[in-house]
């Protein structure tokens, strides 16, 4: 997919989230160019249950074997935590920009978990919430990739 500016990129991601919406079908196509557009290797749709503090993930799929399980088994110190409670409409946690790269290289839940998985980094876009699910689009980028660039954010925070 060609690079266009934000605005026309946010529209062509937001119909393409209807299309899989509509159509099961196409859902996974659409996980799909959201990760090529915002950067990442593959993305999902995370929804946090609060009540029993429980993670459902849809990935359509693009996932590594494992790499969905190990963010519910490894949930409790990931460093996303300490930031989603505080993000209003139109913010992105994106891990290097909120936590430093010092701090994630030492963080256990990349060294343990992302890192074997080849994941290098990864951001979260809240999608949605009611008094029991909080829904985010989780998009990973692989190890050795370097950071989510200035352009990737201001989509992820234009979508």
């Amino acid at each position: 997919m060609a690079r266009s500016e934000p605005p026309s990129q946010a529209l062509e991601l937001l119909e393409s989230f209807y299309d899989g919406i509509a159509s099961s079908e196409k859902w996974g196509q659409a996980l799909r160019h959201a990760g090529e557009a915002l950067g990442g290797q593959c993305v999902g749709v995370v929804s946090h249950h609060v009540p029993s503090d429980t993670l459902v993930i849809d990935d359509a799929g693009s996932l590594l074997p494992g790499v969905a399980q190990g963010f519910s088994d490894m949930s409790d110190i990931d460093p996303a935590r300490a930031a989603l409670p505080h993000l209003k409409a139109g913010e992105v946690y994106v891990d290097h920009e909120f936590h430093g790269a010092t701090s994630l290289r030492r963080s256990p839940f990349y060294a343990d978990f992302l890192h074997r998985h080849g994941i290098g980094h990864y951001a979260l876009v809240p999608s949605a919430a009611d008094d029991e699910y909080f829904h985010v689009l989780s998009v990973q980028r692989e190890l050795g990739r370097g950071a989510f660039s200035d352009d990737e954010m201001l989509l992820m925070r234009t979508v």
